[in-house]
């Protein structure tokens, strides 16, 4: 019964949402996307694990913060230039 009712609501306010944009011009598809991105290469790698990279962007991950708690630095994970 739940279900049902959140699906009633859902289409209701997709109903709304589609008048709304017909009322401004627009389509749905008219609606501003997220720019791509290039991809990023790993920048850091876990010397514990090859396999475990780290891009350099974003939250540091647990294997970097684990590693800089025992008196590393982050320049010692750093992948070399044209090192795969």
């Amino acid at each position: 019964m739940l279900e049902q009712k959140l699906e009633n609501e859902k289409r209701k306010l997709q109903g709304r949402l589609d008048l709304l944009g017909r009322k401004l011009g627009g389509t749905p598809s008219d609606i501003p996307q997220r720019r791509p991105y290039p991809k990023v290469e790993p920048k850091f790698r876990n010397p514990e694990d090859a396999s475990v990279t780290w891009s350099g962007r974003g939250r540091q991950p647990k294997w970097i913060i684990e590693l800089l708690a025992t008196g590393g630095a982050v320049d010692d994970f750093r992948i070399l230039e044209g090192a795969s």
